[in-house]
């Protein structure tokens, strides 16, 4: 067996995990966050709204690509967006939004089961191609950002960056592996714009620091995010800080 025939077994292996991993359906309406979960969710709407800034929503159709509840379709729509296709791998997740649709009334909400790295739409189908931490979860990024660019005239990623900071907390063998057993594969500055380079896009990349932290003291995640704060706001300032502590970005062109 040749070494690209190994690597090929290897991505569809990740692909039939996260497929079957997400075992679904589950009403978020009625589940019960705990102060981890709650703090997530407010990293995930600053970043996601922290995109939007620069973004004209109103009226646009969005591809939002491999994050299947449908959360952050639903923050899209309600910031403007005309329409937006939710688009995963995993019918667990997808019965998730199917559930978050009808119960919020998301008309203009379209599920399609479908794999990121071979999008079922036409070429320039969708205004905005948007996928939030999911690209880490995806064999190949080349693949899969280079179908974002053919589906949607501009795109927006947020995800983890293989920054020093990342690669520490590797090296101590924190968050090598995700919940389901899969290896993260983690994006890397260089990857990205060689990938943006090659299809003739310009890069947009800012940087955030999101401190992991997966406990429940209320008190610990309060010292935490007001840390955060503080270098979040030099981090715009400081290329070298950027690239130590900028474990995630927002990446859009």
């Amino acid at each position: 067996m040749s070494e690209s025939e190994s690597n090929h077994i290897s991505a569809e292996g990740t692909k039939i995990l996260e497929s079957e991993s997400w075992s679904g359906p589950l009403d978020h309406d009625n589940k019960v966050n705990s102060a981890k979960e709650s703090y997530a969710d407010r990293w995930d709407e600053f970043l996601v709204l922290s995109c939007l800034i620069n973004s004209d929503l109103v009226g646009k159709s969005v591809v939002n690509v491999g994050v299947g509840h449908g959360k952050e379709a639903e923050l899209l729509l309600s910031k403007g967006a005309g329409s937006v296709v939710l688009v995963d791998i995993a019918p667990g997740q997808l019965k998730s939004a199917l559930i978050r649709k009808y119960q919020h009334g998301l008309d203009n909400l379209e599920l399609v089961r479908c794999d990121a790295e071979r999008l079922c739409f036409k070429d320039h189908t969708f205004d905005i191609g948007f996928i939030k931490m999911a690209l880490h979860h995806f064999p190949n990024h080349c693949s899969a950002i280079s179908e974002v660019f053919r589906v949607a005239d501009k795109v927006v990623f947020i995800d983890i960056m293989n920054c020093s900071l990342t690669k520490f907390l590797n090296k101590l063998g924190l968050f090598r592996v995700e919940w389901n057993g899969s290896e993260p594969n983690r994006l890397k500055i260089e990857e990205v714009e060689k990938i943006f380079a090659h299809h003739r896009r310009n890069l947009t990349i800012s940087y955030y620091f999101v401190p992991p932290y997966y406990g429940d003291s209320v008190a610990l995640l309060s010292i935490i995010e007001r840390m955060s704060r503080i270098v979040n706001t030099m981090l715009p300032r400081s290329h070298t800080l950027s690239r130590i502590f900028g474990n995630v970005a927002i990446i859009s062109g």
